[in-house]
């Protein structure tokens, strides 16, 4: 399979549930589709079934990763089962590599994980993906497609 997963793979993935999908986007409002994409025109959101672990929750002040057990800590708040197959993405395929980095940093084995390198950007702007968003009663809702 190799460590890189093109949009098809991500996509048969939101079906099968195969591997958890890691977010690295931050602030975790960009996930939870409350914080504006940094880019014009890209749907504010998720991809479907993903978690979130921003990327620099990962690193210290001096921007070096932060210690084993934290570093476990943080995966496991998010849901994140490190023993489960993973794939990581980010807004352009750049801060994912600070989890991948991160995963195998803790014990993550390389061919558990693969990078989604079109990642939200790619996604997002694909009109027939779909992208969730938190809703106004907890649950989740699509962001439709506009076209500009």
């Amino acid at each position: 399979e190799g460590m890189v997963a093109d949009m098809e793979k991500v996509r048969a993935n939101v079906v099968s549930k195969e591997r958890q999908l890691v977010d690295a986007r931050g602030p975790k409002g960009r996930w939870h589709g409350t914080h504006p994409e940094p880019r014009a025109d890209v749907r504010m959101g998720r991809i479907p079934g993903s978690f979130s672990v921003p990327w620099a929750s990962l690193v210290t002040p001096e921007r070096t990763l932060k210690g084993e057990e934290e570093i476990r800590a943080i995966f496991k708040e998010s849901g994140v089962d490190l023993q489960a197959p993973l794939m990581v993405s980010c807004g352009t395929g750049v801060t994912a590599c600070t989890l991948a980095l991160s995963l195998l940093q803790v014990g993550v084995l390389p061919e558990q994980l693969v990078m989604y390198d079109g990642s939200y950007l790619e996604w997002a702007t694909t009109p027939e993906n779909v992208v969730l968003r938190d809703g106004p009663d907890g649950g989740e809702v699509e962001v439709p497609f506009v076209s500009s």
